[in-house]
């Protein structure tokens, strides 16, 4: 619950533009611009800074990185603070996000960004299950980061 926001909707290290410490100067592309909770903002930006992947999908590890993680949030929340009671949600919401984002091009097209659908679901799979064995954790991480 609670007022919508015009969101990204699209938070990614590919959107950003940084300076020459790495520091976030910029944000680009808009085309997924949207009202929406501002939570679910959090949460898919709080995804994607956290990932971790490479070049073989198929060997990505489980886990997140808890430091982008914290680091994506306390930047975040600095420009708009995040409410306890939306804290909890985080993990879930960052479930969702990679479930939606990866599953529809896969059930249309049976590949996502180049790589097999079953390749991309497994990984998907395991991630999402990481995020739920580990949601306690990254719910302390949130709460310190924000």
């Amino acid at each position: 619950s609670g007022p919508e926001r015009i969101c990204h909707g699209d938070w990614h290290p590919g959107n950003m533009i940084y300076n020459n410490e790495h520091r976030i100067i910029g944000v680009v592309d808009y085309d997924s611009i949207r009202l929406q909770n501002p939570i679910l903002d959090v949460a898919n930006g709080a995804l994607q800074f956290s990932a971790i992947g490479g070049a073989d999908p198929s060997a990505w590890p489980d886990r997140l990185d808890t430091g982008r993680f914290k680091a994506f949030l306390r930047g975040y929340a600095g420009e708009m603070p995040v409410s306890e009671p939306k804290i909890n949600a985080i993990p879930w919401l960052m479930a969702e996000a990679m479930i939606v984002e990866v599953l529809l091009p896969v059930a249309a097209r049976g590949v996502f960004a180049g790589v097999r659908g079953d390749i991309m679901l497994e990984v998907i799979r395991r991630k999402v299950d990481w995020i739920m064995s580990n949601a306690k954790e990254l719910n302390r991480a949130t709460e310190d980061s924000v």
